[in-house]
């Protein structure tokens, strides 16, 4: 038995004269000697306000879900999973996922296809995170934006994040978006349009100063207000530029020998 599920089973038991009390009604047995959760777990089928001690479990194991249905969880939950891991939305219809998903879950619940993921679950998370981030944002106090530009062989992304000191001087940092360039021209223009529509989402109107990367166009892109080249970025060019003067010594061999065993 895993310490997350023992643990559920605390916030409805203590421990009173050496046994198990249950806290909703009250009725005391002996502690199962080796640890175990089987006395328990019977209670809870027979115990008399068992839907309010069941309701409880799952509002402590499952903090922060946006849904209350057992079906709605699960989606909410099999999205963040794949969010989270990179996984390819097919996973739930993957055998050994929905075996997994039905030793744990009753054998009633339905499992989400990926129709359901990409679609509903999908829509359904990114409104909460997104009311969640507006609810922590105080536009009207001065804020700072970070925002650069990623890109490998298959996509081209640009992300922006925000600080911004709360009343009680706190020091938060929110990633507002990610949006992606397609084919667009990273010019300033456009870079500029990008970076504003993110903002207009959450209402940002007092925004006073950004962190970007060297590029001209990053730096066109923020003419209107102060500007800081990134720190990392700076750094990088240093150790690149330190390495183009080094090549062909032994920083290659090693380059080239971690290569293979890799």
């Amino acid at each position: 038995m895993s310490s997350t599920r023992k643990r559920k089973y605390d916030d409805v038991f203590k421990v009173v004269n050496n046994q198990h009390e249950c806290q909703k009604c009250f009725k005391r047995f002996a502690i199962q000697g080796d640890g175990g959760t089987t006395v328990r777990k019977r209670h809870l089928e027979i115990c008399p306000n068992k839907d309010d001690v069941q309701s409880k479990m799952r509002q402590q194991t499952l903090p922060e879900m946006g849904e209350t249905s057992l079906s709605g969880i699960l989606n909410e939950l099999c999205f963040r999973l794949i969010a989270k891991n990179d996984l390819p939305f097919s996973i739930v219809e993957d055998e050994t996922f929905q075996a997994l998903v039905r030793f744990q879950c009753p054998s009633q619940i339905k499992i989400p296809d990926r129709k359901i993921i990409s679609n509903e679950s999908l829509d359904k998370v990114a409104k909460k995170f997104k009311n969640k981030l507006s609810r922590n944002i105080n536009p009207s106090l001065p804020v700072s934006i970070q925002f650069d530009e990623y890109s490998n062989k298959r996509v081209r992304l640009i992300t922006v994040t925000l600080t911004q000191i709360s009343g009680k001087f706190e020091i938060k940092t929110f990633r507002l978006g990610v949006k992606s360039l397609d084919s667009l021209r990273a010019n300033a223009a456009n870079l500029k349009e990008m970076v504003n529509g993110i903002l207009n989402k959450f209402e940002i109107k007092n925004l006073v100063s950004a962190t970007r990367d060297g590029a001209l166009n990053a730096l066109c892109a923020m003419l209107e207000i102060p500007s800081v080249h990134c720190i990392n970025h700076v750094q990088n060019i240093a150790v690149q530029e330190g390495y183009n003067k080094l090549k062909g010594s032994k920083i290659d061999d090693i380059k080239n020998c971690v290569s293979k065993m890799i």
